[in-house]
């Protein structure tokens, strides 16, 4: 590849994706790009002080620096003991909020689980059989 690939196009792109977390070879992938020319328009920009290559440089390093920035998702558990907290601290709309979030985390998990089925009845759930052949004994 030439350095006609290296358009205003191309460098926002490969600038954005990398913002958004994704390592420097997935967006030269997404680009149609090889890293080895890629990681060489960044190395004449770190070379030189003023130009495309060096703003590219720039741009790129502050990028990564946005995504390493970037808070983490919450996981299924710790969001509704957050809500909770702010809830207890006088938020109506936590309070709201956290028993929407509980109740979508169980939801989750409830799909997530497989559930064995009867062969005799598909649409009986195993587990529910079993409860019931424990209280007839």
């Amino acid at each position: 590849m030439s350095a006609s690939r290296f358009t205003p196009e191309v460098r926002s792109a490969l600038v954005e994706h990398t913002a958004e977390g994704l390592p420097l070879a997935d967006a030269c992938r997404v680009e149609g790009l090889r890293l080895n020319t890629v990681k060489g328009w960044l190395q004449r920009g770190r070379q030189e002080r003023e130009g495309p290559y060096a703003h590219f440089d720039r741009a790129i390093r502050e990028a990564r620096k946005a995504a390493r920035d970037r808070p983490t998702p919450m996981d299924a558990d710790e969001l509704p003991r957050v809500v909770s907290e702010k809830a207890r601290k006088g938020s109506v709309q936590a309070a709201i909020r956290g028993r929407n979030a509980k109740n979508a985390a169980r939801a989750t998990k409830r799909r997530s689980q497989k559930i064995g089925r009867c062969p005799e009845n598909p649409s009986k759930p195993i587990h529910s059989l079993r409860r019931h052949s424990r209280q007839s004994l």
